[in-house]
């Protein structure tokens, strides 16, 4: 998973925007790279500069209280969204998504932008998939049975998830908003990891998990646009079978797939904030 923060600054008469990435294959970095400065070219008169940095509840709220440069817009994770919503650390944006917010705080949606999901898919390991003799899944628990399948066969980590995953299960803030958060899966997060049907990216000794997946250490990780680019060129004999996220009828949706864009409470900038996130959904980052 990655994250972005942007922060405007009034700089030789331009709005500079720090636009901080984390933990990014290097093919992705190069698209985003590439959206930036499309971004600028359309809109001269805002700056836009790429900065790492380590995502965290403390970290960023830290950044969202800066009385010089606070942040402007962040991409977080449903939980991540709901503690600062609840900890009146972002802006509604009922300005742009519509969604009024309610008087008891319930209504977290209504502080987020949801970031365009169709760039990002799971991929499984079609040599792995035909071991099992089952058809892609379709739901949850679908996903579930196939992982335990791919684990009776011998893959060492059925499906492969970033490290800072567990970081935000470890973070108690993070999880304390998680069991207040109305319609929200983990996709059984916690359930998967003691069963060991999920691995961390650390655990491989891979740069990431594309090569991983390269490697056959993996059956499954969730790819970008240009990730799957990726893996097609680096091994055109490798075969792979493509699916989008799963929907549930009961409109739950799990965090390891879906953000929204949050504007922080300081800024002084959130239309034209949310004019470079509108941008930003076009990218296949």
């Amino acid at each position: 998973m990655a994250g972005f923060i942007f922060k405007y600054i009034e700089k030789n008469g331009k709005k500079q925007v720090v636009f901080a990435v984390y933990n990014f294959a290097e093919f992705d970095k190069n698209e985003l790279e590439n959206c930036v400065k499309d971004f600028m070219s359309e809109n001269p008169e805002i700056n836009v500069k790429l900065k790492e940095y380590k995502r965290s509840y403390s970290d960023l709220k830290a950044g969202i209280d800066d009385p010089k440069e606070p942040i402007d817009v962040m991409l977080l994770s449903y939980p991540l969204l709901s503690a600062f919503a609840q900890n009146d650390l972002i802006q509604p944006m009922t300005e742009y998504n519509g969604i009024e917010k309610t008087k008891d705080g319930s209504s977290w949606e209504a502080f987020g932008y949801i970031r365009n999901t169709p760039p990002h898919a799971l991929i499984f390991n079609e040599e792995f998939l035909k071991n099992t003799k089952m058809k892609l899944p379709k739901s949850e628990n679908e996903f579930e049975a196939i992982l335990q399948e791919f684990k009776k066969s011998g893959v060492q980590y059925p499906f492969l998830i970033d490290t800072e995953m567990t970081e935000y299960l470890s973070d108690p803030v993070w999880r304390e908003n998680l069991k207040a958060m109305k319609g929200v899966d983990l996709l059984h997060l916690d359930h998967l990891l003691e069963k060991k049907l999920i691995g961390l990216n650390s655990e491989t000794g891979e740069q990431n998990r594309y090569e991983a997946f390269l490697k056959k250490k993996t059956a499954a990780i969730v790819s970008t646009v240009p990730g799957i680019q990726y893996i097609e060129n680096s091994d055109p004999s490798l075969k792979f079978k493509i699916i989008s996220f799963f929907n549930e009828e009961d409109n739950k949706v799990n965090v390891l797939f879906y953000n929204r864009y949050a504007i922080g409470k300081n800024s002084k900038n959130p239309d034209s904030a949310f004019k470079f996130i509108e941008f930003l959904n076009n990218c296949n980052y």
